[in-house]
C-alpha cells in the first residue's frame, strides 16, 4: 500500500545525543474523508495567489488517502483581456495552522500535477524570509521545457522585509524520473538558521547556506500557482492548457503524507 514506503532509517542521522521525535501537529497521513482543520487551512488565508491564478477554497481536499491540490478552470482564457494578468485559473493551497521552525526535519511524499503550473512544498508567512523546498512544473506548455522542468527538484530561498533587496539563493537537482509520473519523497532539514539540507527519497542531494540567518518561524504550505513569463524566477514555461485543467487525471497534485520531526534528548 502506498502509505508504507517509509521507515525511520530514511531520516538523517541525528546530532550526537539526540533522537528524532515526530511533531504530530505538522504531520499528516491524509487518511479519512476530509482535511484536518485542526492542522490546516484548506486555502491561503494570507495571500490570494499568483495571477492569473487565485486560490479557491475547496480545491485542496482529502480523499483516497491523499491531500489533493486540484487546479481548475475559472473561465476560458479567451474571455479575459490579458490571460497573463487577469484571473482565469483557480489554484489550490493548504497552509499549516502551526508554525514550522528551525531545527526540524520535514518531508513530504507527493506526485506533481500534469499542468504548466507549480506543485509546491514551501515555507512562508514570516517577516523576512521564505524557503521553497520544491516548486515543480509538472507539464510545461512550452515543449522545449519538457526535457528539463519535469525532472527538476528546484529549491530556493527568498528575502524580503528587513532583508529586501537580497537576491534569491537556490539550487537544483535532476531527478531520475518525472515528478508528474512518480511519488517522490522531498525532505528538508532546517539544520540551523545558517544551513539548509535537502533530501530526495531519503538521500541528501543539496545544501544551501542562506544569505542571512533564517531563524524565524514560518508556515508550511502546499500549493499550486501559474508562473507567467519569468515571474518568481521561473523562465517562461507557458500558461496551463484549459483541457488539462478540466482533466481530473492531470490537474491534481497528490500529497501522500507529510511527516515532521524534531530532535530531542536521548538515543534511538
Amino acid at each position: 500500500h502506498h502509505h508504507h514506503h517509509h521507515g525511520s532509517a530514511q531520516l538523517p542521522s541525528p546530532t550526537n545525543g539526540k533522537k528524532w521525535e515526530k511533531v504530530e501537529q505538522l504531520s499528516d497521513e491524509f487518511d479519512g474523508n476530509s482535511i484536518d482543520t485542526n492542522k490546516w487551512y484548506d486555502y491561503h488565508p494570507f495571500w490570494e495567489g499568483r495571477a492569473p491564478s487565485n486560490f479557491k477554497k475547496g480545491d485542496a481536499f482529502v480523499s483516497d488517502g491523499f491531500l489533493n491540490l486540484r487546479s481548475t478552470l475559472r473561465k476560458e482564457p479567451s474571455s479575459v483581456q490579458d490571460p497573463f494578468k487577469d484571473i482565469w485559473v483557480d489554484a489550490a493551497a493548504a497552509v499549516s495552522k502551526t508554525k514550522a521552525q528551525p531545527g526540524y526535519y520535514y518531508e513530504a511524499r507527493f506526485m506533481a500535477s500534469s499542468l504548466s503550473m507549480t506543485s509546491s512544498f514551501w515555507f512562508r508567512v514570516g517577516q523576512f524570509s521564505s524557503i521553497d523546498v520544491i516548486e515543480h512544473i509538472g507539464d510545461p506548455s512550452k515543449e522545449n521545457r519538457q526535457d528539463d522542468l519535469p525532472y527538476q527538484y528546484h529549491v530556493n530561498t527568498h528575502y524580503y522585509g528587513k532583508h529586501a533587496g537580497l537576491q534569491p539563493l537556490g539550487t537544483e537537482y535532476k531527478m531520475p524520473g518525472r515528478g508528474r509520473d512518480n511519488f517522490y519523497t522531498y525532505g528538508f532539514w532546517w539544520k540551523s538558521p545558517n544551513e539548509l539540507l535537502f533530501y530526495f527519497n531519503g538521500k541528501q542531494v543539496m545544501r544551501i547556506v542562506p544569505r542571512v540567518p533564517l531563524d524565524e518561524e514560518l508556515r508550511m504550505i502546499f500549493d499550486t500557482e501559474v508562473f507567467p513569463f519569468a515571474t518568481a524566477g521561473v523562465a517562461n514555461i507557458g500558461l496551463p492548457k484549459p483541457e488539462n485543467l478540466r482533466d481530473n487525471s492531470k490537474n491534481t497534485m497528490k500529497v501522500d503524507w507529510v511527516r515532521v520531526y524534531k530532535l530531542v534528548d536521548g538515543t534511538a
